[in-house]
């Protein structure tokens, strides 16, 4: 079957079976009875650093149930009740626990169907949840007063509140935080009053209009101040950021015009960002009215704020129109990083958003280095099934789903991209959608604006969705500021460094980044002298900013085999300086595998001030380094025409051949076999790849080739085996000269009975950096003085089963260790002793006939399934009031 016909029938499984699916990363029993509203208090206790919390919940039924069914990790429950004409206690237990997605609350409530339901639950954080971080006030950027913020996206908002934690459901709110009174609390909505408790404590009252998920519910408390950038745009921080904080992001407003511009109205009515202390886990996050970033975005030139824009375009896609499940993240993110490009271009110009376009593609190379280009991962809708997807967070949903707008935008038009996307917020605002949800409204959108059929029909939704790896559509993103990093690229890669430092420091942040990123991708291994001018003549050691410095970093601890002076202490200021673990994605594994045990080192004088959420990923990075050291495969070879007492070591592995090129080291290798240690020397560099032993080795077995020191990393974990063959019982040999003008032969695996092998014997020039390649397969082959014999088994060669007896034929390579061809043939392989299978069609057509039948009910009964469902969603969608703890309507769902 054609792989594009494979992921059709994907696609239209997954309209059938999966579009009423559940969100299977939720407990939760949302689909029966769903929150429609929030109200409460937040109280933040800096002493025992805990949460406590009196919030509540109104709930609408979709059908008859018997229970209330919520998300909850970490969370101690002090009490649930019902709220209605009297007060009464509602019994609730615990479901089994999910290692990923928590303790499920079980409340024992009856409810008939479309009825209103209020309870009130009082409970605690605990110190072991992952989304409230409590710092001491020397973790604060001012050192004057603790801080308190959280971070839910994504599954984390169970660990805050007992909640349905999925973004299928929304919801507004009205909810006060509670602070002591030196402090400043905020929640991510407007801002309505605050008042003075009786234990001199605060209480600062925020109302949500619009209904959002849990994930956006934030907190945050702190010596926090405000400065107006403009009408409704204001900038929040600790005292001594302020004024340089404000003047970083002064161009808010112009982002807000041009976005408006672009998709419609702001419908939140304020937009603010909170810078928060070093330590928070993003870049930025897009809670609505509030957005989280992080202070390495502030570097006095303005060159990471394109980051602010992405989150105000989240008040859009995300926020206003949210992705129902996380396996369609990238309808969140990969839309957003569409528009803010949109936005930046008018800003920056065009080259400028299609440089950064560049450095998107430069990302998702890294991640189809890190997932493997046919992972899940790699596709705009992963398989998340049993595993957390904060667990496989990455860049594919944002620069896939990015390409892929831009693919549309291309076939359809730009004005009529940007009609529908007006068209888009406004039809689903206030809701969540899925993949389907969308590709059915864009379909109907283009039908009503002119698009031809031709046009539509040939989109190829199912390969961008479904298809790992790369974007399967190429786009052109050429710019002025990408020639002008090809140039520098190139002479820096054929070292003519004399006055680039001029033209590297000329270039802008994007293409700076990309320029390092293409380096670690073509696993361009630094000379000194090019070592030297990054370092010392550029003098990135010094941190000037986040971006290039966490991509200058990468480069020195993967394509290096040492530190110059200044490096180290740049790196361990780095990683003790900032938590930000979008930024800061596989440092860790990098440096563990350089120095492991200087890595452990910092990471247990940091991790309690790193957000739970860079702690995790710092931690499994280290892990992951500790088991996949590379492993390489390489030969034992008795060599005659050596020095008597030596052997030759030849590495006959490809998967590692780019790690090879890297390692030139005479000194302190080693081959451990058990208790044994024999010293050789070896020179793998790009030239030659063989180790020279000092002492005859015996024993067969598997060897590690070792650096004690930890030169380069770890353990170069080379295993390694004796590859003197044994006899071998051949039934047929072939003998093939290159000089022959045959190049075709016969090997008959049925001329003894037992036939399980055959030889073949090369007439070359005995060369130990040749092997034989059957297609991508390497065969076993020995070479003695005059001949190279190869080994051939029926795994080898497969036989064609349908007729054995007929010929089939084999190209074989004789190849280099760079897979140069030396020489090649063909094999015709046949098996006289069998006799061809008989015809089984006859039957197949009976079972196929059965299957189609089988498949058909299957798929009637899912259309059935999907009419009921959309019946129900639209019952369901009937409006209704929603009550705010005070008596008022804030708002009508639609």
């Amino acid at each position: 079957m054609r792989k594009t016909n494979l992921i059709q029938l994907i696609f239209i499984f997954e309209i059938l079976f999966l579009v009423n699916s559940l969100d299977n990363h939720t407990l939760s029993n949302y689909k029966d009875i769903t929150i429609t509203n929030l109200s409460g208090i937040f109280e933040i206790d800096f002493n025992l650093k805990i949460v406590k919390s009196d919030l509540n919940y109104t709930f609408h039924s979709n059908v008859k149930g018997t229970n209330i069914t919520l998300d909850s990790r970490h969370l101690n429950i002090i009490s649930i009740k019902e709220l209605g004409e009297e007060t009464k206690e509602l019994k609730h237990s615990f479901g089994e626990t999910d290692k990923n997605l928590g303790t499920p609350i079980i409340i024992e409530k009856e409810y008939e169907e479309n009825k209103d339901i209020t309870i009130n639950i009082k409970y605690e954080t605990t110190k072991e949840g992952s989304s409230a971080q409590f710092l001491e006030k020397e973790q604060s950027i001012g050192k004057k007063h603790p801080f308190f913020f959280t971070q839910s996206e994504m599954t984390s908002g169970r660990d805050l509140l007992p909640s349905q934690d999925t973004p299928a459901v929304k919801f507004p709110f009205y909810l006060g935080i509670k602070v002591m009174s030196s402090l400043r609390g905020m929640i991510s909505g407007l801002y309505e009053r605050n008042e003075t408790n009786d234990d001199n404590s605060i209480t600062y009252y925020y109302y949500q209009k619009i209904p959002i998920p849990n994930y956006l519910i934030a907190l945050a408390a702190g010596d926090i101040v405000e400065k107006s950038v403009a009408e409704n745009i204001s900038v929040f921080t600790e005292p001594s950021y302020l004024d340089e904080a404000a003047k970083e992001f002064e161009d808010m407003p112009q982002f807000l015009k041009f976005a408006k511009e672009y998709m419609g109205d702001y419908e939140w009515g304020q937009y603010n960002v909170l810078v928060l202390p070093h330590s928070f886990p993003f870049s930025g996050m897009e809670n609505p009215c509030l957005t989280f970033c992080s202070p390495c975005l502030i570097n006095g030139d303005k060159s990471l704020v394109d980051l602010i824009a992405h989150e105000m375009i989240h008040s859009w896609s995300g926020n206003l129109v949210t992705n129902e499940n996380w396996r369609d993240f990238w309808l969140n993110e990969g839309i957003t990083k569409f528009l803010q490009r949109k936005v930046i271009a008018k800003w920056r110009g065009d080259s400028y958003a299609k440089m950064d376009y560049l450095l998107g593609l430069s990302y998702i190379k890294k991640y189809l280095g890190v997932f493997g280009e046919n992972s899940t991962y790699t596709t705009l809708r992963p398989d998340l099934d049993g595993k957390l997807p904060d667990a496989f967070y990455s860049n594919i949903p944002y620069e896939k789903g990015s390409n892929f707008m831009y693919y549309l935008e291309h076939q359809i038009g730009i004005e009529v991209t940007q009609k529908f996307f007006q068209s888009y917020f406004q039809h689903f605002k206030y809701k969540s959608v899925d993949v389907f949800d969308f590709k059915n409204y864009f379909i109907e959108f283009c039908k009503n604006n002119s698009v031809s059929d031709e046009i539509l029909n040939g989109l190829k939704w199912e390969e961008w969705i479904f298809q790992p790896g790369d974007c399967p559509v190429p786009n052109n993103f050429s710019n002025e500021y990408n020639d002008q990093l090809q140039s520098v690229l190139e002479k820096f890669i054929n070292g003519n460094l004399d006055g680039l430092d001029v033209e590297f420091n000329k270039m802008i942040t994007t293409a700076k980044t990309v320029f390092f990123l293409t380096l670690e991708e073509r696993n361009i291994f630094l000379t000194d002298k090019q070592h030297e001018f990054l370092t010392n003549t550029l003098k990135l050691y010094e941190n000037q900013n986040y971006l290039v410095t966490t991509h200058y970093l990468r480069l020195i601890l993967k394509e290096t085999t040492k530190f110059l002076p200044n490096e180290l202490e740049s790196l361990e200021k780095y990683l003790t300086s900032y938590g930000v673990s979008d930024f800061m994605d596989g440092v860790y594994r990098l440096f563990y595998k350089r120095d492991e045990v200087k890595a452990e080192e910092i990471f247990n004088k940091t991790k309690d001030f790193y957000h739970a959420i860079m702690r995790d990923m710092a931690r499994k990075e280290m892990d992951e380094a500790k088991e996949t050291f590379p492993i390489m495969t390489v030969d034992l070879e008795e060599k005659c025409f050596f020095p008597s007492g030596e052997k030759k070591i030849k590495i006959i592995s490809n998967e590692y051949k780019d790690n090879l090129q890297k390692v030139n080291v005479s000194e302190g290798i080693f081959l451990n076999l058990e208790d044994k240690t024999v010293k050789v020397e070896c020179v793998l560099d790009s030239k030659e790849k063989y180790c020279l032993t000092k002492e005859n080795i015996e024993n067969d077995g598997n060897y590690i080739l070792k650096v004690p020191e930890r030169i380069q990393r770890k353990d170069c974990a080379f295993k390694v085996h004796n590859g003197i063959n044994k006899a071998q019982v051949y039934t047929k040999e072939i003998k093939v000269d290159e000089n022959s003008t045959q190049k075709e032969y016969e090997i008959d695996f049925g001329e003894k009975e037992d036939g399980d092998n055959a030889k073949i014997t090369f007439v070359v020039e005995p060369d130990a950096n040749v092997h034989v390649m059957n297609g991508d397969k390497q065969l076993s082959c020995s070479l003695n003085n005059v001949t190279l014999d190869c080994k051939i088994t029926k795994d080898d060669l497969i036989v064609d089963e349908k007729n054995p007896k007929e010929y089939k034929s084999y190209e074989l390579k004789l190849v280099d260790l760079c897979n140069e061809e030396k020489y090649s043939f063909n094999v015709k392989v046949k098996n006289s002793k069998m006799e061809p299978k008989k015809d089984e069609d006859e039957g197949g057509i009976g079972i196929l006939i059965i299957i189609l039948i089988i498949v058909g009910a299957i798929i009637l009964l899912a259309i059935i399934g999907f009419l009921v469902h959309r019946a129900i969603k639209r019952k369901g969608a009937e409006t209704r009031d929603i009550d705010v703890n005070k008596g008022e309507t804030l708002m009508q769902q639609e």
